[in-house]
């Protein structure tokens, strides 16, 4: 299995999706910490506070609207299985 996570945003006023950044590899520890998070297998979403999703921006060198959005990191696990011939 493969476990990879991706910084979510949503519309504070609607709750409407606003936006979806996946976390690279060589920043998934560093963005796990900040969540205050250890390392996560299960599908699902961690709403962050205002201060982590600015600190996790911040390491992701993108824009922050805190004021607009709502900001979770979303875990995504996947089957590394194959089928064979």
């Amino acid at each position: 299995m493969s476990t990879r996570y991706r910084l979510m945003m949503y519309e504070r006023a609607t709750e409407e999706f606003g936006g979806a950044v996946d976390v690279r590899p060589h920043f998934q520890r560093q963005v796990l910490s900040l969540a205050g998070l250890s390392r996560v297998a299960e599908p699902g979403e961690t709403e962050l506070t205002d201060d982590q999703a600015r600190a996790i921006t911040s390491l992701l060198n993108i824009r922050v609207n805190v004021p607009r959005y709502i900001y979770t990191i979303e875990t995504l696990v996947t089957s590394q299985d194959r089928l064979r011939a």
